[in-house]
């Protein structure tokens, strides 16, 4: 019965001395400075500054070949990723017509050019009569026109007959240069047009181990691009690797996607592994800079709020000492000293986005406001 009672007693001991902390602490706005406020100091890190935009892969200098002439595909002649060299036949068009129109021009010009032999021969003797005296000045004049019509049919049917042999010529599509054949979207039979839409015979790329990376860089960030930057480039092909290229061109011609502004920016890339394939999306991390051991603090220092820091003071009966209007810098924070927290402008360089270089304002040890405990903000 003893054991009871002094169970029960050491318990209402224990609730009126907790219930008496609980009181003091919560009612009476007691607490400790290390609950009001989290500190810490400034440390060597490597900051590297980076900018990160998103695009897609496609074979350097690729072009597309089309057709002058509409029609048909009557004939494929490549295969992809056939090596081929200038001048080699691709496909073929069949445009209705095949040789027809050429043959008929052929006879126009010959008809023409056989009228003219008659004419030359002929204004020559109309001429010696005009000299003698025996042909009117109208009569040769008549005559010497018809002299000139006859050499200008000649050059309207010549004229005609080349643009006739050239339509003939472009329904065989030939290689403009040495490539490979990266693809052929179309089919033996399917119709070919030649208007703003054009059907694209054969895509042809030079050199597929040179690759580029067109990606969009926000308005915000394209100050900081030039050619030359290093470029790290992630795939999801390939999570383990990191590839890496150059800016090669940064395109002045801005695009809108949402309420958004960008630019295009191109990556040249070394392909000689032949992992890449054009149209992988690609994350591209471009270093603008990057600074090692630097003096370095994280950006939530320059989150704390004034009247947090005013709030913690009072509690603790600690001076407040904020720097006037005129001395702030865009970027200040709060050094805790012996019983006072003081308000300092940082100089900062690079970030990280989580991490600041400082390169003015703050000592190596000064303790800084990184939080404050939302008990702060009791009253």
């Amino acid at each position: 019965m003893k054991k009871k009672i002094g169970l029960v007693l050491v318990l209402i001991i224990f609730l009126l001395v907790f219930g008496g902390l609980w009181f003091y602490r919560y009612e009476l706005g007691f607490s400790t400075a290390k609950e009001l406020f989290t500190t810490l100091s400034s440390r060597e890190r490597t900051i590297h500054h980076d900018i990160t935009a998103l695009g897609a892969l496609r074979f350097k200098d690729a072009i597309k070949i089309g057709s002058l002439v509409s029609g048909t595909v009557r004939s494929i002649h490549v295969r992809e990723n056939q090596k081929i060299k200038k001048g080699a036949l691709l496909a073929e068009i069949d445009n209705g017509n095949e040789d027809k129109r050429v043959r008929e021009t052929e006879g126009l010009l010959e008809n023409a050019q056989a009228q003219l032999v008659y004419q030359k021969a002929f204004f020559a003797r109309q001429q010696a009569l005009h000299e003698s005296g025996q042909l009117s000045q109208d009569e040769f004049e008549k005559e010497k026109m018809t002299y000139q019509q006859a050499k200008a049919a000649v050059k309207r049917f010549q004229g005609l007959h080349d643009f006739r042999v050239i339509e003939f010529k472009n329904t065989r599509i030939t290689a403009p240069h040495d490539g490979i054949i990266t693809s052929i979207p179309v089919t033996l039979g399917e119709r070919i047009t030649t208007d703003l839409d054009a059907t694209v015979l054969v895509h042809l790329a030079p050199d597929i181990t040179k690759m580029e990376a067109g990606v969009l860089v926000d308005e915000s960030d394209i100050g900081f691009i030039k050619k030359g930057l290093k470029v790290h480039l992630h795939l999801e092909s390939y999570r383990d690797r990191v590839f890496t290229g150059v800016i090669e061109d940064v395109s002045n011609i801005p695009k809108k996607k949402a309420s958004s502004v960008f630019f295009k920016v191109i990556v040249a890339i070394e392909n000689k592994e032949r992992l890449l394939r054009p149209g992988m999306s690609v994350r591209a991390k471009i270093v603008i800079r990057h600074v090692e051991k630097a003096i370095s603090i994280p950006g939530a220092v320059f989150q704390i709020q004034k009247k947090q820091v005013q709030k913690v003071a009072q509690k603790l009966g600690f001076s407040f000492h904020e720097l006037a209007e005129k001395e702030k810098q865009r970027y200040t924070a709060w050094i805790v000293e012996e019983n006072a927290f003081r308000e300092v402008s940082v100089n900062v360089g690079i970030n990280d986005g989580l991490f600041y270089q400082v390169i003015q304002g703050i000592q190596h040890g000064d303790q800084l406001i990184d939080d404050v405990v939302v008990e702060a903000e009791k009253q």
